[in-house]
């Protein structure tokens, strides 16, 4: 998402060209990978041949702790405007009214942001985390707070959230295309997301919560599950 408008003018110009040269692609294309739902749902009108891969990524397995966690989460590159947005609104919408502690954590946060985050006590940004400090900051969090004003693609952070820290609120957007909704708390106004962390950050998560997470990431998507679909896919002439 951008506010620039030659940048606006270029993506516009982009997707006339993606338009006219995408049922094209299709056509010849023997076999086609999509990493969301939503993006199979799209392609395979077009191509019965169309397969869910969902994207590759670093986690195993679930490690996601039990019991409580001392802090609210949202996680970033915080250079990329739909993170930067997402930030504020939530420091403006959310936390200006609850003193709960909320850190923000990620890449190369913007000047506003900081100037804003400074005005709460109990708001806090850590800057350019290493992946060891971003992992122990999912892991330590009681909940992980993903918000996205952008439908598209899969969210490997909300992947990281769910295999590595406790409870999850996102919204709709955080969500499309993703079969996740039923391991979230899916809130989209202000109102709700207080509630919700209101509600959750006394409540220790439980092993059944483990348990469910497995069922789901473990399976579907499991990288080595997800090879073998993708070797059983490739054909060798």
């Amino acid at each position: 998402m951008t506010t620039d408008v030659l940048e606006k003018l270029y993506y516009f110009i982009e997707s006339l060209k993606l338009q006219r040269i995408e049922p094209k692609v299709v056509l010849h294309a023997d076999e086609i990978l999509t990493l969301s739902f939503s993006d199979q749902a799209y392609y395979r009108e077009m191509k019965t041949n169309t397969h869910l891969i969902p994207a590759f990524h670093p986690n195993t397995a679930v490690e996601s702790p039990t019991g409580r966690g001392e802090y609210v989460l949202f996680h970033g590159k915080l250079s990329v405007p739909d993170n930067d947005k997402a930030a504020q609104w939530l420091i403006e919408e959310v936390f200006a009214s609850i003193d709960i502690p909320f850190v923000i954590a990620g890449m190369e946060p913007s000047w506003r942001l900081r100037e804003l985050a400074d005005r709460y006590d109990h708001v806090s940004i850590v800057e350019n985390p290493d992946e060891t400090q971003m992992i122990n900051l999912i892991k330590n969090a009681h909940i992980n707070l993903l918000i996205s004003f952008q439908g598209a693609g899969i969210k490997l952070k909300l992947l990281n959230a769910l295999f590595r820290g406790r409870f999850c609120i996102v919204n709709d957007e955080m969500v499309s295309g993703m079969d996740l909704k039923s391991l979230c708390y899916v809130r989209n106004s202000p109102s709700a997301i207080r509630q919700t962390v209101e509600a959750l950050i006394n409540a220790p998560f439980e092993q059944s919560k483990i348990e469910e997470r497995r069922a789901i990431l473990e399976t579907q998507f499991s990288n080595i599950e997800n090879a073998r679909k993708l070797v059983s896919i490739i054909r060798f002439d």
